[in-house]
């Protein structure tokens, strides 16, 4: 049988690793990573929903004007996203808001997600 060499417990909303013999290796704050999680289901739902909807949809998912949209999509999410970094570096340099790196990752990827599944649906829509 073998025995693991570390154990986890969790104490207020702390997770804590320790080693089997009790020195404490490490503490985690379970709320400092709530943004994150919150903004990566944001993320996979749209996700979810925009693949779904492509299937039901029947439109071929590689041919000239899928990878038309899909690239102009691309480039304007960039632009989108380059705006919201520059927004938040900002905001950082002026001392209005400060962010920790999970909290940056929380913002920006159901905005990447949502503007990307945008700007498709725009262009799909528009004659190119």
């Amino acid at each position: 049988m073998r025995v693991h060499p570390f154990s986890w417990a969790i104490s207020d909303t702390k997770l804590e690793l320790h080693k089997s013999y009790g020195e404490h290796i490490m503490t985690v704050d379970i709320f400092e990573y709530i943004p994150l999680i919150i903004g990566m289901e944001i993320g996979s739902l749209i996700a979810l929903i925009y693949i779904i909807r492509r299937k039901k949809s029947g439109e071929p998912e590689h041919d000239e004007r899928t990878e038309k949209v899909t690239g102009k999509a691309a480039r304007s999410t960039i632009i989108v996203l380059m705006l919201v970094l520059l927004t938040i570096l900002g905001g950082d340099l002026l001392s209005l808001i400060k962010l920790e790196a999970i909290e940056m990752l929380a913002i920006i990827i159901p905005i990447l997600l949502i503007s990307m599944v945008g700007f498709v649906s725009y262009y799909n829509s528009k004659e190119l």
